[in-house]
């Protein structure tokens, strides 16, 4: 069976844009969902803000229960991102830089047309409208409206939503299971040696400028071809995503190595961004896990005596805010890590008697990352089969041997929802 493709504009009762008011109406009153409240499809109501209104605006912008929100403002990767308002919601309305779209309940269900408009499948009719200007992207009333929607009848709606959302239940379920994890390791630091900046276990302190040796990088000339795309990474900041690195996005020759100032680090190097915007919010720092080649906006940690990498690398997470305190920004904007306040960063450092604790954590940091390396190829594994189950939610396949079975009801239900797309087509 094929299901008709429809306009969104006739399965939509209502679409309205949110509600802007002054800074001073807001911290009392009603809630109101933002932009940031939406996220991969779904309410984030971890922080909700509130707003003073009147009865009529209240009235005008109330969100029901089956409502679906939309981000009509956004970066280009989340505008038209939506999702469907609950019932355990209560009383909220909504800002300007979202939609509402209130749809027909005789003819769609608001959970499988904010699950198609959020897939890959969804996504390029929807935002096939949207304007982009200075990094931010919006999408208008006339876009939803324009938007195809395939539209199976609503008892089929349903039972695809009641599949997708068990699947993507178990999926979130591993994401938590996976945030849960990213957490043994700070834990396990606090644990082993204590939070650095109050070194509760009164060891020693050393300069981390004496606990390892900073080596800086180097941009090869981009006018040499025979500098680059050779198979040595080259890091720069935007490689700095992860704890551990074993590639990156651009690469050097050997050539570069020989003919340049720029040096080839030996694997389980510490790195450290010290230049860049990325600096206003974070100080990434990870471990090379293969030789590297580092830009001028890193610096590489090359540890000393039985002190490891791994241990450098979580001293110095284990002391982000400090660190952050040592970035400044000059007057052209560029964000700098104080490399001198850096290396004279106090770190503390187990005494003999307990030195082995270090070598017992570099075995625990190993260990560790090499559960979270599989731990990304499930999470994969997951995505590809969630891709997969949507394509075959969209085209069809997912619900075919049950449409067989409810083939006589179906049916009867796509002709009363054909009558109604013509009467309201007509008005």
């Amino acid at each position: 069976m094929t299901w008709p493709l429809v306009r969104l504009e006739s399965l939509i009762a209502e679409t309205r844009n949110g509600l802007y008011k002054h800074a001073d109406f807001y911290g009392r009153g009603t809630a109101i969902l933002k932009m940031f409240n939406l996220q991969k499809g779904q309410l984030d109501l971890d922080r909700v803000d509130r707003v003073e209104l009147d009865p009529e605006e209240l009235s005008a912008y109330r969100l029901r229960p089956g409502d679906i929100l939309m981000n009509r403002v956004n970066t280009p990767e989340l505008v038209g991102k939506c999702a469907v308002i609950p019932a355990e919601l209560g009383e909220a309305v909504f800002e300007s830089k979202n939609i509402r779209i209130r749809l027909r309940g005789d003819l769609a269900d608001s959970r499988f047309v904010a699950s198609y408009l959020n897939s890959p499948f969804g996504r390029p009719s929807l935002c096939q409208g949207v304007k982009h200007a200075i990094g931010m992207a919006t999408i208008n009333n006339g876009d939803v409206r324009n938007c195809s929607v395939p539209l199976p009848a609503l008892k089929e709606q349903r039972r695809i939503v009641e599949l997708l959302e068990q699947a993507d239940g178990l999926r979130r379920m591993r994401e938590e299971a996976d945030m849960l994890a990213d957490r043994i390791l700070p834990a396990l630091f606090n644990h082993c040696f204590g939070e650095p900046t109050s070194n509760p276990k009164g060891w020693p302190t050393s300069a981390l400028n004496e606990l390892a040796d900073f080596v800086s990088g180097a941009t090869p000339s981009k006018e040499s071809a025979a500098f680059w795309n050779g198979t040595i990474p080259w890091v720069s900041p935007k490689d700095m995503k992860q704890q551990e690195l074993y590639d990156s996005i651009d690469h050097v020759s050997k050539a570069a190595l020989a003919e340049t100032n720029l040096k080839l680090l030996p694997r389980d190097t510490a790195l450290i961004v010290v230049r860049g915007m990325i600096l206003a919010h974070t100080v990434p720092v990870c471990l090379a896990r293969v030789p590297v080649s580092i830009n001028q906006d890193m610096k590489g940690l090359l540890a000393k005596g039985d002190v490891t990498a791994e241990f450098l690398q979580w001293a110095l997470l284990a002391q982000h805010s400090a660190l952050l305190r040592l970035v400044t920004t000059a007057a052209h904007g560029t964000r700098k890590l104080d490399t001198d306040a850096l290396g004279n960063l106090e770190i503390p450092v187990p005494p003999p008697p307990q030195r082995d604790l270090i070598k017992k954590w570099t075995g625990m940091v190993r260990e560790q990352q090499a559960a979270a390396r599989k731990r990304v190829e499930c999470r994969a594994s997951i995505e590809q089969i969630w891709r997969t189950m949507l394509h075959r939610a969209f085209t069809g396949e997912l619900t075919a041997k049950w449409r067989e079975a409810q083939m006589k009801e179906l049916l009867a239900e796509m002709e009363q929802q054909a009558r109604l797309l013509k009467r309201s087509l007509v008005e």
